[in-house]
């Protein structure tokens, strides 16, 4: 499965994210990109309050503001982001929470983060069977390390991007099982279709 150019994005810059309405962007934007979008008629000033224009290392992309500091773009608009995902398979990826830090222990008082490793899907498969969907799911680990109880809903994130979202698990950390995450892209049209539902 291919995600090919698209990636939720969900990043904050103090520079370089511009929320202007596109009918306002400056004359270089006007001159070097003119009329990009075939067959198009100039915006209204404000009827898209939530475009927003990208300018990164030289190369310019729109995005659509999906919160106050969240803008979801295309992967290859993002530097060091890959063009084409299928799986995430070997990638080392980011895990946070407040959740106990060992089954059925007591959650932490700071939000901690932990280095992981996304698996395989035949990883996963073989060690949760026919439970495991890896078209809907995506399972990490690393010796000794996991998200556990009170983590549910946290980031899976893999070079800052978030790809997942802490699910469930055999117990915590247990060498024989990876934790489960939700596969974000596979519900990417809900989470747009959410955010607009509820500007």
């Amino acid at each position: 499965m291919h995600l090919s150019y698209w990636a939720i994005a969900l990043f904050c810059f103090l520079s370089g994210v511009h929320s202007q309405p596109i009918n306002e962007l400056s004359d270089f934007v006007a001159n070097a990109y003119p009329n990009k979008i075939v067959n198009g008629v100039p915006a209204a000033s404000g009827e898209f309050p939530y475009m927003s224009v990208l300018f990164l290392n030289g190369y310019l992309c729109g995005g659509t503001l999906i919160g106050p500091s969240q803008v979801l773009t295309a992967a290859h608009c993002l530097y060091g982001v890959d063009r084409a995902f299928s799986t995430y398979s070997n990638s080392p990826a980011v895990i946070a929470g407040w959740g106990t830090t060992s089954s059925g222990g007591s959650i932490s008082n700071v939000l901690l983060k932990a280095s992981v490793v996304v698996q395989d899907n035949t990883v996963c498969t073989s060690q949760y069977g026919t439970t495991f969907i890896g078209a809907d799911m995506i399972c990490a680990s690393a010796p000794g390390t996991d998200a556990c109880q009170g983590d549910s809903g946290g980031p899976l994130f893999v070079n800052g991007v978030q790809v997942g979202i802490t699910s469930s698990g055999y117990g915590c950390a247990d060498p024989n099982y990876a934790g489960i995450y939700t596969r974000v892209t596979t519900y990417l049209g809900w989470i747009a279709t959410t955010k607009a539902a509820n500007p």
